[in-house]
């Protein structure tokens, strides 16, 4: 799509599917994960893999806003044509990342321990959930590169490439999972290995692109925008109502996650599975979101005022028409799906009591999901952080009300709360954005 071209739902699904084919891939690893995990016919293996996975998701949660924040800014260098900008948009981010990585394996043991106080897993799933964890965390740095530089890549439209790399590197993880538990019998650490060799690929390649195709002139860099005391403190403004948002978003993902495992193991393992399906489906209409972040961020910098207003339209009719297809392909396909992940009779039959989780979440996470992104491209943060703020608070005092009277049921309605009351303040605070200018 050229410059001149005026915004179509054509167009915006045009960008928007290579992103969604590429965040696809992500949960899809995760699937493949607990499936081949799933076969050795241990529940322990299941749910530790699902809490060492989120204990991982949860920190690259929290300090993802630098992936909305790097698009956003990428692309409002590209509205702007500010190649000094450009430049600035992927190494501020980058620097931030290495800051991270480091406090993360430097308190790798006790984030590890604050996270089991809150979760309380039995002993079986915290030893595979330390397993996992603790080889995973040293590639912290390799899944926040990736972050920024796919999100700077996405912020210049450059789709169809975060396509390849992460689709390619999604399906080498899957067959080294394969070799490693299936041939090597390495259990969940082959399963760990499998994913931090497909991300040290991953970012890589993308290093290789950035060197030779990136366009980057030594004139560019700016020592002075760079340092510039101004548009630091902007920058962590950004990044720390990005970070309270998403502090909040994964206070409720664990507190979730907490829950669950109170109500048992098999059902920790079962809503482990249901949660990895649904992410599918949560991953797609996310890639709409980093599309909106696209098309925001170029028509705010470029102060094209009427194209925002019909991108606010097409964003959200699009993010629910295509939640309401995915949710019914999977209700349709739900039960071979389950059998894919594990032969174990009473997590089975678990998913098939709670499989009406899996057509209701993506419709009730799918505006906020979208309008996250278009928010993100116009770097405007507040409404996002209130938004997840009260929605946080919804989602445990729904919680503490349901769960004893409905179980599990009680513990999905809070989600889906959590997800509508993010998206109502989302929706209602629209004018205000439009006031920036």
């Amino acid at each position: 799509m050229n410059e001149e071209e005026p915004l179509s739902k054509r167009g915006f699904l045009k960008k928007a599917v290579p992103n969604i084919m590429a965040s696809i891939s992500i949960p899809l690893l995760g699937m493949a994960d607990i499936a081949v995990i799933g076969n050795l016919n241990n529940a322990d293996f299941i749910a530790g893999v699902s809490v060492g996975t989120q204990i991982l998701e949860t920190l690259y949660w929290v300090f993802g806003n630098i992936r909305y924040i790097a698009s956003g800014q990428s692309a409002q260098s590209l509205g702007t044509g500010n190649p000094k900008e450009r430049l600035n948009a992927l190494l501020q981010p980058l620097a931030f990342a290495i800051i991270i990585f480091a406090a993360l394996v430097l308190f790798r043991n006790q984030i590890f321990s604050l996270f089991l106080l809150f979760i309380q897993p039995e002993a079986g799933v915290t030893r595979a959930a330390s397993l996992y964890y603790n080889i995973l965390i040293f590639a912290s740095f390799f899944v926040l590169a990736d972050y920024i530089i796919r999100g700077w890549m996405l912020g210049q439209g450059k789709t169809v490439l975060c396509m390849f790399i992460q689709v390619g590197c999604t399906l080498l993880n899957i067959v080294l999972d394969l070799v490693f538990v299936n041939v090597l019998h390495a259990g969940i650490a082959g399963v760990a290995w499998a994913t931090f060799i497909a991300q040290l690929t991953a970012i890589l390649i993308e290093i290789i692109y950035l060197t030779v195709f990136g366009k980057f002139k030594r004139i560019d860099f700016d020592r002075e925008l760079i340092l510039n005391r101004n548009n630091i403190f902007a920058y962590l403004k950004l990044n720390s109502d990005f970070f309270l948002r998403t502090l909040f978003h994964t206070t409720v993902r664990n507190g979730f996650l907490a829950y669950g495992s109170r109500l048992g193991t098999v059902i920790l393992a079962a809503n482990g599975i249901i949660s990895q399906i649904n992410a599918i489906t949560i991953y797609a209409l996310e890639a709409l979101g980093n599309t909106s972040t696209y098309y925001a961020g170029k028509y705010w910098g470029s102060k094209d005022k009427k194209s925002l207003q019909k991108l606010w339209r097409i964003a959200i009719q699009t993010g629910v028409s295509m939640a309401l297809f995915l949710a019914v392909c999977f209700e349709i396909f739900c039960i071979p799906v389950f059998h894919l992940y594990t032969n174990i009779s009473e997590v089975l039959a678990l998913l098939v009591e709670y499989r009406i989780w899996i057509f209701i979440c993506p419709v009730a996470s799918c505006i906020m999901d979208v309008l996250t992104g278009f928010y993100s491209g116009c770097t405007y943060i507040k409404p996002i952080r209130n938004g997840a703020f009260l929605a946080m608070a919804c989602f445990f005092l729904s919680g503490t009300i349901l769960i004893p009277y409905i179980g599990n049921h009680g513990l999905w309605v809070s989600q889906c709360i959590y997800w509508v009351v993010t998206a109502s303040v989302l929706l209602f605070s629209y004018k205000k954005v439009l006031q920036g200018w």
